[in-house]
């Protein structure tokens, strides 16, 4: 009877995943548009036309804060242009997605202390470097370009959808490019000329509100309460998938680059379900954030969280023990 008890305990226990509050949190001057990491250092672009950056110790230690230009509306006013995207190179240098005037979107390079105006007038999602001197951007018609820096020129432009883009993620070998959108489905392309490799499908039947990628793993979210989860090869070609259906619409999902775990939105209290890649089981639950979040990053022991707010949540996963 004793042994009943015991084994109907230990798998009662072994439903729940142990919760984890915040270690600590940051605060930033504006409500955050994007987090970004590149190295030991957190990128954090505002809707008030600031890029914060923190170095990473044990605790984050503000760098520097970077301010675009203020804009002037139609009837004169000045106001700091909203940042839609930021993303970061090993040189420091920054790309800005932000607002202007005429209701549409410019690219900016932040280099050597100085903001330039690359690109104007254009409805860009997303920017991403793909080397030192060539940058590629993801426009909402879900057109993709690969800008050339030095030959200031665009090398190649793709349609690959009808539908409007909604993420766009490169594998950190930087060896695939990952976009997707309204459709539900998410496109592999080869990054350096364009040309489509492959499309994935079998999950997500709506739209997929965000990517997250290693090497060989690809993770999405989507509007249909699934996470959808594909393992491939080294050209995108498929090898398997799975998935997990979830009660709530996921608007975030992350992955840690040795693809070990992932993470996922899991409800409407903004409460983060982290994943065993391996068995596909929740072993942990981020909790007490006091909004929802929109960006999940792994780092080390950490796991950073950016929600449409002032804040960022740092958990330290080792506390879990």
């Amino acid at each position: 009877m004793k042994n009943i008890v015991f084994i109907f305990f230990f798998c009662l226990g072994n439903l729940f995943a142990t919760s984890l509050k915040p270690s600590f949190t940051l605060q930033t001057q504006a409500e955050i548009s994007s987090l970004q990491l590149t190295k030991n250092k957190l990128y954090a672009s505002t809707i008030h036309g600031s890029v914060e950056i923190y170095t990473l110790y044990s605790k984050p230690i503000l760098e520097k804060i970077i301010k675009l230009p203020k804009i002037q509306d139609l009837f004169n006013n000045s106001y700091a242009p909203k940042i839609f995207h930021i993303n970061s190179n090993e040189n420091e240098e920054i790309l800005i997605v932000s607002a202007n005037h005429n209701g549409t979107r410019n690219l900016n390079l932040f280099k050597n202390k100085k903001i330039t105006l690359l690109l104007e007038n254009l409805n860009i999602e997303k920017a991403l470097w793909l080397n030192s001197h060539q940058i590629l951007i993801g426009l909402l018609s879900h057109e993709i370009l690969l800008f050339d820096l030095e030959k200031k020129k665009i090398i190649y432009q793709i349609q690959l959808s009808q539908s409007s883009l909604s993420d766009m993620v490169l594998n950190p070998s930087k060896s695939l490019l990952f976009t997707t959108g309204e459709s539900g489905i998410t496109y592999a392309i080869n990054p350096y000329n364009g040309r489509l490799l492959n499309t994935f499908d079998a999950i997500n039947k709506d739209k997929i509100y965000q990517i997250a990628a290693t090497d060989n793993i690809l993770i999405t979210g989507g509007q249909d309460r699934q996470v959808g989860i594909y393992h491939f090869g080294s050209n995108a070609n498929l090898q398997q998938v799975s998935s997990i259906k979830n009660n709530f619409l996921i608007y975030a999902v992350g992955i840690a680059q040795d693809g070990k775990n992932f993470a996922y939105l899991k409800n409407e209290n903004g409460e983060i379900a982290l994943i065993n890649m391996q068995n596909k089981k929740e072993f942990l639950t981020l909790t007490n954030l006091n909004a929802i979040a929109n960006t999940i990053l792994f780092y080390n022991d950490f796991i950073i969280v950016g929600c449409d707010n002032r804040f960022i949540y740092f958990f330290n996963t080792k506390e879990k023990v």
